[in-house]
């Protein structure tokens, strides 16, 4: 449970930052702000493929996409897939055209394609998190 939190924090402060460059609020990042953001979302989601019940992480395996998404309902599914792809389609519109900004330094600074790209792995660590909660709930209502 302590996972699907961390995964949702690092989820709910990445879509904030989001929604705040979409609105021209956020016109740039601290690169502080956005290494610490970076490590939070991919700390969530790292415990959350370590935790979840069908990963084969010490064979040097993670979690599939479809053993994610398979405990879930049709909705839920779809929403994630939704989300992943509106991430996608952010990130390839939104990369800096001009060679100086599409370095490391200069993406960190840009805001809507910094958070969309952030948004993609946060989303991943939460759908982890709910895929892996779903299993367990499962398998300990089918022991009772």
């Amino acid at each position: 449970m302590a996972v699907l939190v961390l995964g949702a924090l690092g989820f709910v402060v990445t879509a904030g930052c989001h929604v705040l460059a979409i609105a021209g609020r956020l016109e740039t990042v601290s690169r502080a702000f956005a290494w610490t953001l970076l490590g939070v979302v991919l700390t969530g989601l790292v415990l959350a493929v370590l935790t979840h019940p069908k990963s084969e992480f010490r064979r040097g395996r993670g979690v599939g996409s479809w053993q994610v998404l398979e405990p879930m309902r049709p909705l839920a599914r779809a929403a994630y897939l939704v989300s992943w792809l509106y991430c996608l389609v952010a990130m390839v519109a939104s990369f800096p055209l001009q060679p100086e900004r599409a370095g490391l330094p200069g993406v960190l600074q840009e805001p809507y394609f910094l958070s969309a790209f952030l948004l993609a792995f946060a989303i991943g660590g939460v759908a982890v998190g709910h895929s892996g909660l779903l299993l367990r709930r499962r398998s300990s209502s089918a022991a009772a």
